[in-house]
């Protein structure tokens, strides 16, 4: 049987017991964050594919299945999410098949695995430094399961629900993104992000931003999609918002009522539920108004360089139709065309 191995109380599972541990049941894994521009087009439904979520995702409704949950924070952070989502620590507490990996030991998960970062870490960024020491450069929780994914050994890694938009934590998050993505794509896995996700795609620098080779209608059928988006993302919005001004309305009901304190608490904890629902709904919302209007600015640089390459060709074809007249005015006489 193999052996465990201890770092005081702290386990860190080799690769041959993290396979077993069942992180690993297929060749493809799909990596599956929150944000709603393509976190529902996971291949949920398919069971050659293996499904990673992140933190508390394992229980969402939109995730019908996981094979590994990360949560790369501290154990106070986590203790802090039990209390206030009791589904969220009954889940913990009674799920013993799906690894459950953190950055420390935390005992109140049967499932529980410590991330082997010096394992990983070893393995995959041994040239990869700042200075003479290695640099571990993990910013994120998607980094985290980026690199695991190369460790065992995956041959393909879907991307879904990971869009790390701007004006948010993300930002420099995304750079450590780009760095495991680029490291799998570098060691021969086939990397796949969502044909609608916004992370790696831009105009392709000095080559499409010569509008001859940019197709204007593919801007305009992005913007199409992303109307659609708006309109989904908006009635999100209208419905969360509903959902909190309702439990606020019952809150004071229940104050008027002379509720007694557990009551208070229950509608307490339903209003930070819906709060949180509703602010991560502007957060889309915002995010995907902010995808429409870039795409709209791209699409109006597209026609005015369309504009200013047509008034160009205009130009040149008075010139030549210039030569030519003069060419053929110093053909009668007899006399050489002046150099260009």
């Amino acid at each position: 049987m193999s052996k465990r191995y201890n770092r005081g109380k702290v386990k860190i599972l080799p690769q041959a017991i993290i396979r077993k541990n069942h992180s690993m049941r297929n060749s493809t894994v799909a990596i599956v964050g929150t944000h709603p521009l393509t976190r529902d087009k996971a291949p949920f439904q398919d069971s050659s594919v293996d499904i990673w979520v992140f933190n508390g995702q394992s229980i969402m409704d939109w995730c019908p299945r996981a094979n590994v949950v990360f949560d790369i924070h501290p154990n106070e952070d986590i203790y802090r999410r039990v209390q206030e989502d009791k589904g969220f620590g009954e889940w913990l507490r009674n799920n013993k098949d799906i690894p459950y990996y953190t950055p420390h030991a935390y005992p109140d998960c049967p499932a529980n695995v410590v991330f082997p970062i010096d394992i990983v870490s070893n393995h995959l960024l041994k040239n990869f430094k700042r200075g003479n020491e290695i640099s571990r450069y993990f910013t994120s929780g998607p980094c985290y399961a980026i690199a695991l994914a190369i460790h065992l050994g995956y041959k393909r890694i879907e991307m879904y629900g990971i869009e790390m938009e701007n004006n948010t934590e993300y930002i420099y998050q995304r750079d450590g993104v780009a760095l495991w993505l680029g490291i799998a794509a570098g060691r021969g896995i086939e990397v796949v992000n969502h044909e609608y996700s916004m992370m790696f795609y831009a105009p392709l620098y000095g080559y499409e931003m010569d509008a001859t080779k940019i197709d204007r209608e593919t801007f305009e059928q992005r913007a199409s999609e992303l109307e659609l988006l708006i309109d989904k993302t908006h009635a999100e919005y209208n419905r969360t918002r509903g959902i909190l001004d309702a439990v606020q309305n019952e809150f004071v009901q229940a104050q008027l009522d002379k509720a007694p304190q557990e009551k208070l608490m229950e509608i307490g904890k339903k209003y930070e539920d819906a709060q949180h629902g509703y602010e991560q709904a502007i957060a889309n919302h915002a995010f995907v108004n902010g995808q429409y209007i870039d795409c709209q600015t791209w699409k109006a640089r597209v026609e005015k360089v369309m504009e200013y390459n047509g008034k160009a060709q205009e130009v040149l074809g008075m010139r030549n139709e210039k030569w030519i007249r003069m060419h053929d005015k110093l053909e009668l006489t007899g006399r050489e065309l002046p150099n260009e």
